[in-house]
């Protein structure tokens, strides 16, 4: 357990480019071995479920290093490693993980049905209500892709329900944490897509003042969210503002996703590249870019197929 959460707080904090092989050298060399080393009972399942919640990691490593491929192969996995560990509750998680992965390539009906899928997982005492706040979250990020925004608002009404009984319910050790800046996040996208940008303005806001220092790449996940809503809205002056302070942030997180958003946002501004405060930005945007790709570059990134945890 210390050894997966000393990895998951690494990983908010720098990113999953600086860990992942460490976390699958982790797995083949000392989970692996456990795994298959004959423990029986209680430390049976437990070795299971820790080898399930790291694989599940490094499946976001993956993911964050722009191989969704080898992301996708990693939850496959720790969901099988959960059965075997019989954790419902760290199974519907990792369902959680399979449609937002689905979620960002593409496959809306899959990324639904996983969150289904994930919440029918979780029955009695296995019902962790951050957990359910997460599925129900990531259900209404694809009804709003969809269009089903009057669902999609459902969905989330049901998610904030869930999350304020965090307080009264202990979350599952191997659950990975969900909380209300992470729910603001989600809103602010779901939000933003299904329409309602003072909404999604209002949210993403929320998300980057609740979000706490140690949790350094969700922050700017949230900052260039709210800077690309603001574009949209057409206020470029107040989205380079927001821009300005998240560049900073970024510079050292080893995420290929944190470039790609950041892209995204170079691209909505171009249009106001007239305008001297924007073309300023733009400018520092271009420099912090040249400046993560060799920082990515540097980042040895595991080549072996599978990236099994045996």
């Amino acid at each position: 357990m210390a050894a997966v959460e000393s990895f998951r707080a690494a990983d908010r904090q720098l990113g999953g480019g600086h860990l992942y092989a460490s976390v699958l050298h982790y797995l083949h060399h000392t989970l692996g071995p456990r795994v298959f080393g004959g423990e029986t009972g209680r430390d049976s399942a437990r070795t299971f479920q820790a080898a399930a919640a790291l694989t599940e990691m490094a499946g976001w490593m993956a993911h964050d290093t722009g191989q969704n491929r080898r992301a996708g192969d990693h939850f496959t996995k720790a969901l099988s490693l959960a059965k075997a560990g019989e954790d419902q509750a760290l199974g519907a998680n990792i369902m959680a993980s399979m449609s937002h992965l689905a979620l960002q390539m593409g496959h809306l009906d899959k990324a639904v049905s996983m969150a289904r899928a994930g919440r029918d997982h979780v029955t009695g005492g296995s019902r962790v209500p951050t957990l359910i706040a997460r599925l129900h979250a990531m259900e209404a990020r694809a009804l709003a892709q969809l269009g089903e925004g009057e669902t999609a608002r459902r969905a989330l009404t049901v998610a904030q329900k869930e999350i304020a009984k965090m307080s009264d319910i202990p979350s599952s050790p191997w659950v990975s944490s969900f909380d209300m800046p992470a729910l603001a996040s989600e809103m602010a996208l779901s939000l933003q897509d299904a329409g309602d940008l003072p909404a999604a303005v209002e949210a993403a806001e929320e998300a980057i003042a609740l979000r706490s220092g140690d949790r350094a790449r969700s922050r700017v996940f949230s900052q260039i969210t709210l800077a690309l809503i603001r574009t949209r809205r057409g206020e470029p002056e107040a989205a380079c503002e927001v821009g300005r302070a998240l560049l900073g942030e970024c510079m050292t997180l080893g995420s290929l996703r944190i470039t790609q958003q950041l892209d995204l946002l170079g691209h909505a501004l171009a249009r106001y590249r007239a305008e001297p405060i924007v073309r300023d930005f733009l400018d520092c945007l271009a420099e912090t870019r040249r400046q993560r790709a060799l920082l990515l570059a540097g980042i040895a990134t595991p080549t072996a197929a599978g990236g099994a945890v045996i």
